[in-house]
């Protein structure tokens, strides 16, 4: 049988986004088949998402500045692949195949998103996408080795809902990068002042990002100010206490490649309305496993908010169990990292 005797993760940072937290999950996982190294180029390094490894995975900071053209670190970072004599390389970013000189062994790509630039893409042995979205989006570009794994969530981690609160406010939350041309935190405001006439509605909003002024002057414009918290950035140990305090989660992204949001409120037994664009919707299958919205439609958003609201009891009871099942099935970290393993071992045959 083929062993994998080392594993070079590289990333450019490690922050509270979503694609790093992603890449540490599975590194936890992958530590316990083999030897397992996290790479990062540069200085932009958040400590306490690092805190979350397991002691087994070995970490090298690069500390590139971001942007610089600073050929002492590129050649420190080669150096260290020399001497690490990994089994594959693995990268989350796709310039990252353009610092290194180091080729004597597979270098493979996860893309993250869609929209992504595909200029270096031929340069990785294979790549891999989060979604069939993802895949369909990569290979409009070109004729490229790609195949699915689906991220996940380490299960274990997430507090589960075990009944419905009964409180008169309906608590709602949003976990994402504060950006709205791409995440649809403005479509949210709009569609909760609409319906704050009828209901006692509170909207969460986990996360930072360039839209946060923006967001706080429309929240101020529309009046919402004692329905509308900014959270700010929260730890994912924060995030997977306090999920199951909500009573829906809501992503009305414009355009997105997967969702972890979606599967971590699933393994929460919370309910789930997301834009009907392919990552979500694919997460969700079109609705079968929660509640999809026309994306980018205002109206359509206000429709199924009340709807779900009005009808939550029997909402809830249609979606938690059956979602909570299918995020076992397919979302799990374990079977995100035996994914990636068996594929490694196809490419190294």
């Amino acid at each position: 049988m083929l062993m994998i005797k080392h594993i070079v993760h590289i990333n450019f940072s490690i922050t509270v986004g979503g694609i790093d937290t992603m890449l540490v999950d599975i590194l936890n996982e992958q530590c316990k088949i083999a030897r397992t190294t996290l790479v990062i180029i540069n200085d932009k390094i958040d400590d306490t998402v690092l805190k979350t490894l397991n002691p087994e995975v070995r970490v090298i900071k690069i500390n590139r500045k971001e942007g610089a053209k600073d050929v002492l670190k590129i050649f420190k970072l080669n150096m260290i692949l020399f001497k690490l004599n990994p089994s594959i390389i693995h990268c989350h970013n796709s310039n990252v195949v353009n610092f290194l000189v180091f080729k004597k062994c597979p270098i493979v790509l996860t893309v993250h998103d869609i929209n992504y630039s595909t200029k270096s893409y031929h340069k990785y042995t294979h790549i891999f996408a989060i979604s069939k979205a993802v895949k369909r989006d990569i290979e409009k570009n070109g004729n490229f080795p790609v195949s699915v794994i689906y991220n996940g969530v380490n299960e274990q981690l997430i507090r589960r809902k075990t009944e419905q609160n009964n409180k008169e406010e309906f608590k709602l939350v949003i976990v994402s990068r504060l950006e709205h041309v791409k995440k649809g935190q403005d479509l949210a405001l709009k569609a909760i002042k609409n319906l704050s006439s009828n209901y006692k509605v509170r909207l969460d909003l986990i996360g930072n990002g360039n839209s946060l002024a923006y967001l706080k002057n429309l929240t101020l414009e529309l009046g919402l100010n004692d329905k509308v918290n900014f959270l700010g950035v929260k730890s994912r140990n924060y995030i997977h206490e306090n999920l199951k305090n909500y009573d829906l989660l809501i992503q009305p992204s414009r355009y997105e490649g997967f969702g972890l949001t979606i599967v971590e409120a699933m393994f929460a037994k919370i309910p789930v309305l997301a834009s009907d664009i392919d990552g979500p919707s694919e997460i969700l299958n079109k609705g079968e496993f929660g509640f999809c919205f026309k994306s980018n439609n205002l109206e359509d958003l206000i429709l199924k908010l009340d709807a779900i609201i009005f009808n939550y009891t029997s909402f809830y009871n249609k979606s938690v169990n059956k979602a909570y099942l299918r995020a076992k099935e397919e979302f799990s970290i374990s079977s995100t990292s035996k994914n990636y393993i068996n594929y490694y071992k196809k490419i190294l045959k």
